[in-house]
């Protein structure tokens, strides 16, 4: 038997933050100013390769928008 592909928290977390924006109509623009970024650039470059997104930026972008982790993660499933 097969075992199936591990997803790595990082990518999980990313997935769930583009998944917020999407259901919340957020611009790239807000979402990379509540991540600190400096251009949205980067927020492509999570897209392609999110295991340099910081626990500092993940904890900034859930203070600004008032969310816990468990809510991110659980965000759209009651929908």
């Amino acid at each position: 038997m097969k075992n199936p592909r591990r997803v790595p928290i990082y990518r999980n977390i990313w997935s769930q933050i583009r998944h917020w924006q999407y259901l919340t109509e957020t611009s790239d623009k807000a979402l990379a100013d509540s991540l600190e970024l400096r251009n949205v650039r980067t927020l492509r470059d999570y897209d392609t390769d999110p295991r340099n997104i910081t626990l500092s930026r993940i904890d900034r972008f859930l203070f600004v928008n008032n969310l816990t982790l468990q809510q991110l993660i659980s965000f759209g499933t009651d929908m």
